[in-house]
């Protein structure tokens, strides 16, 4: 099986809504992602011992994330709905730095 029929076969295998559906848990996840970082610069500004309070935030925001991956791949592992739910994440993501760096230009704070 060529490349071409490979994902000709993936695609075929998921429904419109279904896309739909994995778009949405992407910016969702990626929404929850943006929001918890934001919170965690925002009391990092506030803290003397950060290091510690960095890192585990930063790995339950990972390990939410994978198992968010995980529950998308599962049990198919197919690669179309990972980029489907990538892509809806990487979106929330870009709006979110953008509105961010909006806030921080005219000195508004969340």
């Amino acid at each position: 099986m060529t490349q071409t029929n490979a994902l000709s076969y993936m695609l075929s295998q998921i429904s419109p809504w279904t896309g739909v559906g994995l778009f949405l848990f992407g910016m969702i996840v990626g929404a929850i992602f943006a929001y918890s970082q934001w919170k965690t610069v925002v009391r990092v500004t506030q803290m003397e011992k950060m290091k510690l309070y960095l890192f585990s935030t930063a790995l339950v925001r990972f390990i939410v994330f994978f198992i968010a991956l995980m529950w998308v791949a599962y049990p198919d592992k197919n690669i179309v709905k990972i980029i489907i739910f990538f892509i809806g994440f990487m979106v929330i993501r870009v709006i979110a730095t953008k509105k961010v760096k909006k806030m921080l230009r005219e000195k508004k704070h969340v």
